[in-house]
């Protein structure tokens, strides 16, 4: 992960690591590159990472890796005014068995937490997902321009408080058969 912005939008500001020609506006840059992958953080802060491969498509084992996770579960973004269309969610599937809970914030609130309660957990990677007229689905990297959408789109829109996540449990209920 050579170059990447760094973009923590809990205090609208951003900075850039790496190096590279800066495309953006006042409140956040793009390090310009060609096939980009971005990773939403569960600590607010958002990755924009060159792919690995020479190409716009993404390979699983780059998913694994940009997500630290083993196993991907692909989910659609159910927020209505999201600014790209066909954009969905690979978040790690095992991320509760493994893990302690970490609700990511801007996953959640994307995925459509405010309409069904649940909630997204560790990192989320976006990507586009194309289906051609065959039917053939194709994940590919984002382009500088959404990337930019969905920056601008995080800072402006008011997000309000914090998830509050439920903790999980079973509630015993005995029946006297008497």
């Amino acid at each position: 992960m050579s170059n990447y912005v760094n973009s923590k939008f809990k205090g609208g500001s951003a900075r850039q690591d790496g190096s590279g020609e800066h495309k953006g506006n006042e409140r956040f840059s793009i390090v310009k590159s060609i096939n980009q992958n971005m990773i939403l953080k569960a600590d607010g802060t958002v990755l924009i990472v060159p792919n690995d491969e020479n190409s716009t498509e993404i390979k699983l084992k780059t998913m694994y890796k940009l997500i630290e996770c083993d196993l991907v579960e692909f989910v659609s973004i159910h927020d209505e005014g999201f600014p790209v269309a066909d954009v969905m969610m690979i978040v790690d599937e095992e991320f509760l068995l493994k893990n302690k809970p970490v609700v990511n914030d801007m996953a959640s609130l994307i995925y459509g937490y405010r309409k069904h309660g649940e909630f997204i957990c560790g990192s989320a990677m976006l990507v586009k997902n194309i289906i051609d007229k065959e039917g053939e689905q194709t994940i590919r990297t984002l382009t500088n321009e959404e990337i930019e959408k969905i920056l601008v789109y995080f800072l402006d829109v008011e997000r309000g408080d914090r998830i509050n996540m439920y903790e999980p449990m079973l509630k015993l209920i005995i029946f006297d058969r008497a």
